[in-house]
């Protein structure tokens, strides 16, 4: 084979109805490509290695039998890929057919390019502001976390940590892209740069960004190329989630940002992460327990089915949320409230068109390739339901 055009590396952690998605939509976006497609399995459970060895037998598996973390995983895929472009991709995302090939061109034309990322979407069509991000200096970050940034939301000063200045549907340089879709290019050594380690579960995409853009000068934000990424925003996050949140601000302030500043100012910023990671986990224990969002259980909706393959409508009838259900091959949508798409007979970049021309307005819902599972997101607070179909 020759040199692939692109390197895919997908870093799993079980969640195997939402991999199936995303190994789907990738088949179908390396149809015209030379790529290869590299899963690193950090669960260690050999069914679901299993599964992707059986329905995608064109990746290439790699097995944990420790969770190296989202970092030290990724850094196994790119010392193994054989392309000089490697795109890291979560296993949660549906991308369209389109984007790899937008990235290869854009970087074949702009050959100084860092990172490029994509701007992202949730399963409910609603941008996710972390497409884009700045650099995270003590200033930007006290404008998020103080609310600053969402009391003037027309502010550029105070929506750094968003980028604010840059439109979500621009093409605009950017500090950093987020983990769930980044591609990267060689460095002219010939290796790839790799994710530090001590960053466990967050902040790692935050420090490679800011790697990135002082190894080749600028990182790129293409707001015209949409992806589907399944991230929620749960209120139910557990204290060790938050610790480690934290805790990768702190580590990326002393990476960057502590040995240009005086001892006053790092011991003011040290306990103020503290505080709030503190204060955080107060919230997710006791004060969220009065606001989490309804599911959609014991809620029937009229349904839309976008689909040729009119066996599928058994399985769903059997649904608690099922009503009524109309299968059709059009998107013209009459009285339905759910949406439910078959990605064996619509293409993504159909589907990531009419969520974002809708949002709001209607509910989504998606098909596993083998109609197996269905997953649905109820809300933006919600990564998304699945639900077992056969």
């Amino acid at each position: 084979m020759n040199k692939p055009e692109i390197s895919i590396i997908i870093v799993g952690y079980n969640a195997a109805a939402f991999l199936k998605l995303t190994l789907f939509a990738v088949k179908k976006s390396i149809e015209n490509l030379k790529a290869e497609v590299i899963f690193i399995d950090n669960s260690n459970n050999p069914e679901l290695v299993s599964l992707v060895t059986t329905n995608f037998p064109f990746v290439h598996v790699i097995g944990n039998n420790v969770n190296l973390g989202f970092g030290g995983a990724n850094n196994l895929g790119l010392r193994y890929c054989k392309s000089d472009l490697a795109l890291l991709l979560n296993p949660d995302t549906i991308i369209t057919e389109s984007a790899l090939n937008r990235v290869i061109q854009y970087y074949r034309n702009n050959s100084t390019i860092g990172g490029i990322g994509l701007r992202m979407i949730n399963g409910t069509g609603s941008f996710l502001r972390e497409s884009k991000r700045g650099f995270p200096d003590i200033f930007t970050s006290f404008c998020k976390f103080s609310g600053l940034a969402k009391f003037f939301p027309n502010n550029t000063n105070f929506t750094r940590y968003y980028a604010g200045h840059i439109d979500e549907f621009d093409i605009h340089k950017t500090d950093i892209l987020a983990g769930a879709f980044m591609t990267l290019p060689r460095l002219k050594s010939g290796d790839f740069l790799l994710f530090d380690t001590s960053f466990f579960m967050y902040g790692e995409d935050v420090d490679l960004s800011y790697r990135l853009q002082q190894n080749f000068g600028e990182n790129i934000y293409i707001g015209d190329e949409s992806i589907i990424h399944f991230k929620g925003k749960s209120t139910e996050a557990s204290t060790h989630i938050i610790y480690h949140f934290f805790h990768s601000m702190w580590i990326f302030y002393k990476l960057h940002i502590k040995p240009q500043k005086n001892i006053v100012t790092n011991a003011t910023v040290y306990l103020g992460i503290k505080g709030l990671s503190y204060f955080q986990m107060f919230r997710s224990k006791y004060l969220d327990l009065f606001s989490r969002n309804k599911t959609i259980n014991g809620t029937e909706f009229d349904i839309r089915l976008i689909s040729n393959n009119h066996s599928v409508k058994k399985y769903l009838s059997n649904l608690p949320m099922s009503r009524n259900i109309n299968i059709s091959t059009s998107l013209k949508i009459d009285s339905e409230q759910l949406i439910i798409f078959d990605l064996n007979f619509i293409n993504q970049e159909s589907v990531i068109s009419f969520m974002q021309d809708n949002c709001g307005k209607y509910k989504f819902g998606f098909l596993t390739h083998d109609y197996s599972n269905l997953i649905m997101s109820e809300s933006s607070f919600d990564k998304g339901q699945v639900y077992a179909l056969k």
